[in-house]
């Protein structure tokens, strides 16, 4: 499965700067206040949120095979698991 990364677009709209993180049809996702002075880091986190979410599901679905103790695997599980729920509202 591929997951794409939504892409960050930045432009001038009505004599003001602008910076929209959009979906690959570029359907908008969220603005980014570009006077923030973390606006790049900020537009960049949230335009990785569609590979971050595959990749917590990824280690869910995993668990077993995740290398280390099983106080590790379990608590990389539960973390995964608490950000994937609170990301999308899914318990798993």
């Amino acid at each position: 499965m591929t997951v794409e990364p939504w892409k960050v677009m930045c432009d001038e709209a009505r004599g003001k700067p602008r910076c929209l993180v959009v979906d690959k049809k570029e359907n908008q996702i969220a603005e980014v206040n570009p006077y923030r002075e973390s606006w790049n880091e900020d537009a960049k986190a949230i335009a990785a949120v569609p590979v971050l979410l595959a990749a917590l599901r990824h280690i869910v679905k995993h668990q077993d095979m995740i290398g280390g103790s099983m106080g590790a695997v379990s608590s990389t599980r539960r973390i995964a698991a608490m950000a994937i729920q609170h990301a999308t509202g899914e318990v798993v």
